[in-house]
Formats: structure tokens, C-alpha cells, sequence
């Protein structure tokens, strides 16, 4: 259906009430008691809006006694077309209650199981911690995916600092658990991107033959990502000293980082900006190289002692690992 339809003002309105309770159930008459500005005609047409996009899941209660007639009740639905819906219609209107409200939270416990159980057909307790940390901090994106370690290979390593929900301090160091994951575990969370990559389409190329290509793009891609990764980082704590509440959306667009404040308007200028051109990129201070991984600043003491990431041994590793996952 047309859009438009499900994103007026007072069917948002209506929306919102049940993005903020998602696990009641409200009938015509709970909702004109909430909502007594609106009509009668503006309810009804709101909800039938709502119930053609299958946001809303209706069941009948009994009515007056021998009336023999059902009152409907709407529900918000937690399937995953509803999810979608939901999702396209944030990202036109800017609905900040969707992300804010406890519904995100129930559809995070219901697709992580999901998507860890997918995960762990690889073995890899890495790519089950980083789908747990990906679906809290990026829900909208990571739930639709069938596999999100194979977002990392979009933009490349853009994610580790892209589409990003920092809704308290909390979800700094979970930021930052998300990106230390990928450092430390490159090889097996690479290979198993490429894997999932591969085996949904029809690709029948040697990649073995490739892997030694695909690390050093891999490398110099991630290393411009950590160099990207600690501008947020340092943003962050920047904000962290300022702002009374953290609640921000990260997100790389056409060429530039933004960190928007959630609580303003749709098409508001972002309280943090930078130019992510070859150019303009002031931040990267130092070359970038394909020899090794470089660790984000805010790394610290975890890196410390730890074997240097190089290309070779990323090579090697992801050799075996890709091995491993062509013959089970």
C-alpha cells in the first residue's frame, strides 16, 4: 500500500502508543480514551491502515453478554515483515519512539537466537558474540540480515563505526567490544563473510586463489575504518562531558561521517561532521598500510602482548579457515 497511508500524523500518533507498550493489546475504545482529540473516523481509518500493513495483529474478544458479537482488538506484530515495515517507515519520518521504545527489545529477543543459532553452524564463538553486539547496536540493518558478518564487507569495515545507535555510556564500551571482536578475530570473521558471501550466489570462482588479494584489500580497508573509528570514538567522549543524555545515530553518507542527536528533527544539521574524502579525511594523521592491522586507540591494554595481526599470518589463517569451511 501506499506509504503515505501508515505515516500520517495520527496514525503515527496511534503507532507510538503501541511502539511504547508493544505486548499490550488495545481495542477502539481504549484508543479514544488515550487519544480524545482525535475522531471517531480518524481512529477506525488509522487502525484498518495499520492492520493492511500487517503492522498490527488483530484478535477478537467476546463482547456484552448474548450479544454474540466480537470486539477486535489490535495488537503490534513482532514478524519480521512487520519489523521491515516498521524500519522503512523510520528512515522516511525519522519515528524515534520505534528505536527508543521496548518493541526494539522484544524483536532483538526474538531474532538473536535466531541468527546466533544460524551463526553457529561456522563454530565460531566470535561471530556469535559480534551478531550479539551487531543486533544492539545497528537492530535495523542487523535483524533484516540473514548473516551480519557479511555486512562487514559492505563498505568495507565501514560498520564497525557506521549505523550505530548510542543510546547511554554503556553502549560505548559495546561499541567498542564490537569493532575489538573484529580486530582480534580477523581471519575467522573474515573467511566466514566470504563464505556466507559466496555460497548465496552463484559464484564458482577459485577464491583460494584470491585470498592473498582480498586480505590486502581487507587490511588497507579496515585500516582506514580504525582511523574513522577513533574520530567517533573520540566524539563520544567528547559528547560524554557535554551532553546530559547519550542518545545518538552514527552513520557514514555519501562520503561523510555524521553523529546526529536523536532527539531532533529529521534533516537537523549533525552535532559532529567530518569529511571522510581522500582530501579532506584530517584525522588520518598517519599512512595507511597493507603490512598489518592497525588496533583503534581506544583499544589500549587489550593489544598489548598480543601477536602483531600481519598480513602473512592473516594469510595463512584465513587459508586454513577457508579450507575448513569449503570441506567441513
Amino acid at each position: 500500500m501506499n506509504e503515505i497511508d501508515i505515516c500520517t500524523k495520527n496514525t503515527r500518533r496511534i503507532l507510538e502508543i503501541y511502539l511504547q507498550k508493544p505486548a499490550e493489546s488495545f481495542d477502539y475504545i481504549k484508543l479514544r480514551k488515550l487519544l480524545p482529540t482525535l475522531g471517531e473516523t480518524t481512529i477506525r481509518d488509522a487502525l484498518r491502515a495499520l492492520k493492511r500493513s500487517n503492522i498490527l495483529e488483530v484478535s477478537h474478544q467476546k463482547g456484552r453478554l448474548h450479544s454474540g458479537k466480537g470486539t477486535e482488538r489490535y495488537s503490534i506484530s513482532n514478524d519480521l515483515a512487520a519489523f521491515k515495515k516498521l524500519s522503512e517507515m523510520y528512515h522516511i519520518n525519522g519515528i524515534d519512539e520505534f528505536i527508543k521504545s521496548e518493541y526494539i527489545n522484544k524483536v532483538k529477543e526474538k531474532f538473536t537466537p535466531i541468527l546466533k543459532a544460524k551463526a553457529g553452524r561456522f563454530g565460531f564463538k566470535s561471530i556469535i558474540d559480534f551478531i550479539e553486539l551487531d543486533i544492539h547496536l545497528s537492530p535495523i540493518t542487523s535483524i533484516q540480515s540473514t548473516f551480519p558478518p557479511k555486512l562487514l564487507l559492505c563498505q568495507p569495515f565501514d560498520r564497525i563505526f557506521s549505523d550505530v545507535y548510542i543510546l547511554n555510556k554503556d553502549d560505548i564500551k559495546k561499541l567498542i567490544k564490537r569493532a575489538y571482536i573484529v580486530y582480534s578475530n580477523f581471519p575467522e570473521i573474515f573467511s566466514s563473510a566470504i563464505k556466507y558471501t559466496i555460497t548465496q550466489g552463484k559464484d564458482n570462482r577459485n577464491h583460494m586463489a584470491d585470498i592473498e588479494s582480498l586480505v590486502k584489500q581487507a587490511i588497507f580497508y579496515w585500516n582506514i575504518s580504525s582511523h574513522n573509528f577513533d574520530w567517533v570514538f573520540s566524539c563520544l567522549m567528547d559528547a560524554l562531558q557535554s551532553e546530559e543524555e547519550m542518545e545518538f545515530y552514527i552513520e557514514f553518507v555519501d562520503g561523510v561521517t555524521e553523529i546526529r542527536e536523536l532527539k531532533n528533527e529529521p534533516g537537523s544539521l549533525p552535532l559532529y561532521l567530518a569529511n571522510d574524502t581522500l582530501v579532506g579525511n584530517y584525522f588520518m594523521s598517519e599512512p595507511v598500510q597493507f603490512g598489518s592491522l592497525r588496533p583503534c586507540i581506544c583499544f589500549g591494554k587489550n593489544v598489548i602482548g598480543e601477536e602483531t595481526m600481519t598480513y602473512e599470518r592473516i594469510v595463512s589463517e584465513v587459508r586454513a579457515h577457508f579450507q575448513g569451511l569449503i570441506n567441513p
